[in-house]
């Protein structure tokens, strides 16, 4: 329409002419640039392209005193950009050259060391925080520290206190120039319009010193956060709702409180990370899975009724020094413990674990949990669908002595562990560990009465739990060795009263506990025997030997005796003898009278064991 109203212009034909092509040519101009603005946000509309092809951050961090250099940096030049915002890499940090990871690699030759590659890394950021805090160390006491840092790197080398001193002033410049502030960190992840403006809708901050902790309490954060390889003095997340994965793997942090925090993602606690005191978790609901592989935890791990939608790994080298309470958890998935070292109670208390409890997995050589000596596992009222795990998963670490759990009220519907072993696999290891239906009885009953307090209180429920798994998958043999060790139980348990103990004692030596009817014939056997040898004896020294006491004037021989005894063993049954027990004297009657008395009572006990009423 525009280039039409300038032809139809009552001016000259030839200006007419040139105002049209000079507006055609403004047309096309601006048709271009729309559609390149148009591709450019296609793109990504969190990004200002200019025409020399360079990407620059569409909402800047102000230059105020609010933020620091390295914080403008980490923001503008990396996280806006969708980029790892690595501290090391800060132009004003005289560590350029000395790149975290590249010194934790130089490490590794020499992993044989006691320290290890962890203890080196975690002693690598325990210097990092003193020298931030002059006041936590005293010199000595760092310069001891550092010395054994750099031994780890180079242990030929002598340092000599200046070569020190300049290991912390370096230490310190770096400090500096990685510090990022709770204030910057609240910007960027909880207000508009950076937390809208991010690419790939993450946060990745390594190498980080944040002094003053990050808190981020009833926050809701929609990028994914990486705080990695970090020194954070605390974290107060109580509340906060994170959209997708938050991490702080690798990371040194103190007291970390996530109180009732939701996590939509992961939770990675893992990759190395020490937690110097408390991490709190009570009441967090976790979308995926929480991992906390390789990382030390100095002080409590609270989880009491956390919620875990995926797996909860506690596996693969971790080392919990304090208690481990998942109490009233939820874990939607499998709990994995092997290959961990647990120094205290693991409190799985009313917990509900969907899939495995995994102490173990089915291969040769597996790592099995660590169980320090003060170390207790407590699955009072737990659920579980399976237990998967090894024979030695259950021993304090250095012994064959069972680790002190509590099985009251714990319910599991299947067992599994090691089976279908190669010719190979069994050349390899003189341990294999079987299927725990496959395992001996005698181990079986060793791990029921590992429970805390089973000599003092008769608590029957795990030996009935597992005969029950027992008989489920075709080991009724194993099944009934385990009821009768119930018996066995409470006949030696100390609250168990004198005269039940007692009872017990005749019921184990009678019939097993009802358990072994066959029994019952034997005793049966034997006391017709005893009473027609002692009325033989009797007869035969003339004690009843009597004309009237005889059938067709025949004298008797043993088998009438063992007739006659058999006849009043047995209730209702009498069998023709040549002895006249009526006739015979009281005292012959009254033997007779007993026997029956015997009998009735062995019958009684035979029909309670074969249907049931005694077991």
């Amino acid at each position: 329409m525009t280039i039409l109203a300038v032809l139809k212009h009552p001016m000259n034909k030839s200006f007419s002419v040139t105002a049209a092509l000079l507006v055609l040519l403004l047309s096309i101009v601006v048709t271009f640039e729309n559609i390149y603005a148009i591709e450019t946000v296609a793109t990504d509309h969190r990004l200002i392209t200019d025409y020399s092809g360079e990407n620059k951050c569409q909402c800047p961090l102000p230059e105020s005193a609010d933020f620091t250099n390295s914080e403008r940096w980490a923001w503008n030049e990396r996280i806006c950009l969708g980029l790892p915002a690595n501290m090391w890499e800060f132009h004003q940090s005289p560590l350029d050259y000395y790149d975290t990871l590249a010194i934790l690699e130089s490490i590794k030759p020499h992993k044989k060391d006691k320290e290890g590659e962890a203890g080196a890394k975690q002693l690598f950021f325990e210097i990092l925080s003193a020298i931030s805090d002059p006041d936590n160390l005293p010199k000595e006491f760092l310069y001891k520290h550092i010395l054994r840092f750099l031994k780890l790197i180079d242990p030929e080398k002598e340092y000599d206190e200046k070569e020190m001193d300049e290991f912390i002033e370096v230490i310190t410049l770096s400090i500096k120039s990685s510090y990022i502030s709770r204030h910057f960190l609240k910007t960027i992840t909880s207000q508009s319009p950076y937390n809208t403006v991010l690419l790939n809708n993450k946060i990745k901050i390594s190498g980080a010193f944040f002094a003053e902790g990050i808190d981020l309490e009833y926050s809701n954060i929609e990028p994914s956060l990486f705080i990695t390889g970090s020194i954070v003095n605390s974290v107060a997340i109580i509340g906060a709702k994170f959209d997708k994965t938050l991490s702080f793997s690798g990371s040194v942090v103190g007291k970390f409180d996530g109180d009732s925090i939701k996590v939509e993602g992961y939770l990675f606690l893992r990759g190395g990370a020490v937690f110097k005191d408390n991490v709190i978790l009570r009441g967090a609901n976790i979308g995926g899975n929480l991992e906390t592989t390789g990382s030390t935890f100095e002080g409590k791990f609270d989880g009491d009724s956390i919620k875990v939608e995926g797996y909860l790994f506690l596996r693969g080298g971790a080392v919990f020094k304090d208690e481990v309470n998942l109490m009233s958890s939820h874990i939607n998935d499998s709990i994995q413990l092997q290959g961990s070292r647990f120094e205290k109670d693991v409190c799985l208390t009313d917990a509900i674990i969907t899939k495995e409890l995994v102490l173990g997995r089915n291969k040769v050589n597996q790592t099995n949990p660590q169980w320090g000596p003060k170390a207790r596992l407590l699955l009072n009222n737990t659920t579980a669908g399976a237990i998967q795990d090894s024979l030695s998963a259950w021993y304090v670490e250095g012994t064959k002595k069972f680790v002190p759990t509590d099985l009251r009220g714990f319910r599991y519907h299947r067992i599994g562990g090691y089976s279908h072993y190669s010719d190979e696999d069994r050349a390899e290891s003189d341990n294999i560990d079987f299927n725990f239906e496959h395992r001996e009885v005698e181990w079986l009953k060793s791990w029921l009465a590992s429970q805390i307090g089973h000599d003092k209180n008769f608590t029957p429920g795990p030996y009935r739990s597992l005969a029950d798994i027992l008989n489920q998958s075709g080991q009724e043999e194993k099944a009934r060795k385990i009821l009768i060790a119930i018996w066995d139980y409470k006949r030696t348990a100390s609250n168990t009263p004198r005269h039940t103990k007692l009872s017990l004692v005749l019921q184990k030596y009678f019939f097993n506990y009802g358990y072994s009817s066959s029994w019952i014939l034997i005793w049966w056997s034997l006391l017709v025997l005893c009473y027609a040898m002692l009325l033989w004896f009797l007869y035969s020294s003339s004690h009843l030997k009597t004309e009237s006491n005889l059938r067709n004037q025949k004298q008797p021989n043993f088998l009438d005796f063992l007739l006659l005894s058999s006849g009043y063993a047995i209730p209702l049954a009498r069998f023709e003898t040549n002895i006249n027990p009526k006739a015979l004297p009281l005292f012959g009657r009254a033997l007779l009278f007993t026997e029956s008395l015997f009998g009735i009572v062995c019958a009684s006990l035979f029909m309670a064991a074969v249907s049931g009423l005694v077991r």
